[in-house]
């Protein structure tokens, strides 16, 4: 039996309040929260946490460790990702298991299990993935959503990957998930629009970078999320924007909300912190994802849109390739691998670029990182909020430390990282993962791996109101 722990003197960040606060944990659960009470508890461990803020566990619904994509492997695996995640107060990540196209979606989803299974460090959970409507879709949708697996990842693009979904097979997806309680992730881009844009550009022998965004205007993903917000209004089911770059894009999911359809959406870091810009300088191929980087009003417009509850998460889409490994893109932009690592710098960057930037509030800032996708995907009460019952996932953070994103200093493989030289107010001093330390002074000591698959169920109305 583990020993009680009292943490005394914080300054607690949860469901919306700010409040001091000392938390008391019991075999890894918050057992209480009451008013500062310095007398000391018998057989009990204290922790100072003067000065400091006391958040839930970061929850990034949007990773990508160990992902073969453009005939290489992402540089970070399963347990060297958790462990950077576990440094940036992130204690739950959800990855993706998803199908080749002939593959079943049961081996899919057992073939990932296995490779996470005794290597991550931090609590973890599982989109499925749907690339086409086979004659067993409809029963591994019910089964996944039996393993505790209820959301899947669609693709309205990638038709040469052979990822790509027809719009009656989305409309089939969000039928099925919303007859049994699962949700529907969608990637939105145009891709018969992009494959147009990018014929033109070579025909131009516009191969730079830049041109990577340009055939990716702003209606290459708007208007795919309009459709899809149609479908899942006619279908009656729940439907997840991932990684959204666009004020456009933005404005036709609060459009969806007002019209009453059950959709939500999640931004990235990338687009909210860096722009197209970046594609002009030596090194700009580095920074191409799908979506792209954009130009700065996007960004503005996605704060606001995260203000006003349009955009309910940010997550990573961490997917890390190395500038060696980005190097096969030999001056042609449609080779790069797409991709950027982000989930150990998550916290601190949005702390700094909008807490301290006026942009967005503390609790606005937890409920962003860690209350909306909890209660999104089904891991709330026991994720996301520091209340009696939950797991003692709880981020000790310092909000007056200035520190200078260094690659060389991050535990993050690789070799090049997207906000390096980034100027930082707040900084994590110390992390619990159920009442365990996983980050204490600023080094990992998490030691064994201990990281659990979280079965989900999507309650009704949760988050999708």
């Amino acid at each position: 039996m583990e020993p009680t722990m009292i943490i005394r003197g914080g300054v607690a960040v949860t469901d919306g309040t700010v409040w001091n606060t000392d938390i008391t944990i019991s075999e890894g659960i918050i057992s209480s929260l009451s008013a500062p009470n310095h007398s000391a508890a018998p057989r009990a461990q204290t922790v100072d946490a003067r000065d400091l803020l006391l958040l839930p566990g970061v929850i990034d619904p949007h990773v990508h460790f160990q992902l073969p994509f453009c005939g290489a492997v992402t540089a970070d695996d399963f347990s060297s990702g958790s462990r950077a995640a576990a440094m940036g107060g992130v204690t739950t990540f959800i990855d993706f298991a998803t199908p080749s196209p002939d593959e079943p979606m049961e081996a899919s989803i057992d073939a990932r299990l296995q490779q996470i299974e005794g290597m991550s460090h931090v609590d973890f959970a599982l989109h499925g993935g749907i690339t086409r409507w086979r004659p067993d879709t409809r029963r591994s949708i019910s089964q996944a959503i039996s393993r505790g697996i209820p959301t899947f990842k669609t693709f309205m693009t990638y038709r040469k990957e052979r990822r790509m979904v027809s719009d009656a097979t989305l409309f089939r997806c969000l039928e099925e998930t919303g007859e049994h309680g699962g949700a529907i992730l969608v990637h939105a881009e145009n891709d018969s629009l992009i494959s147009l844009l990018i014929r033109r550009a070579h025909k131009a022998g516009h191969l730079a970078p830049i041109y990577h965004g340009r055939s990716r205007p702003p209606v290459t993903e708007a208007e795919p999320i309009g459709r899809a917000i149609r479908l899942a209004a006619a279908a009656e089911g729940r439907l997840y924007i991932v990684h959204m770059s666009t004020v456009d894009g933005a404005e036709t999911v609060r459009q969806g909300q007002v019209d009453g359809v059950q959709v939500a959406a999640e931004t990235c870091p990338q687009y909210l912190l860096l722009n197209e810009q970046r594609f002009n300088q030596p090194d700009g191929h580095l920074f191409a994802t799908c979506p792209p980087l954009r130009a700065e009003h996007h960004a503005d417009g996605l704060w606001e849109a995260l203000i006003d509850g349009t955009v309910s998460c940010i997550g990573t889409d961490h997917c890390n390739f190395t500038a060696q490994q980005k190097a096969v893109w030999d001056g042609d932009f449609t080779r790069i691998p797409y991709g950027m690592p982000g989930v150990e710098t998550l916290l601190p960057l949005i702390y700094s670029y909008g807490v301290r930037e006026n942009r967005i509030s503390l609790p606005e800032l937890v409920e962003i990182l860690s209350g909306n996708p909890a209660k999104l995907f089904g891991l709330f009460p026991q994720k996301g909020t520091l209340r009696p019952g939950s797991d003692a996932d709880i981020v000790f953070f310092d909000p007056d430390a200035s520190w200078t994103v260094n690659k060389q200093e991050l535990a993050t493989p690789g070799d090049w990282y997207p906000y390096a030289g980034f100027l930082v107010q707040g900084r994590i001093r110390h992390v619990l993962q159920r009442g365990r330390w996983l980050v204490r002074d600023g080094q990992f000591v998490g030691g064994l791996i201990r990281g659990q698959f979280l079965p989900r169920q999507l309650e009704s109305g949760v988050g999708w109101e």
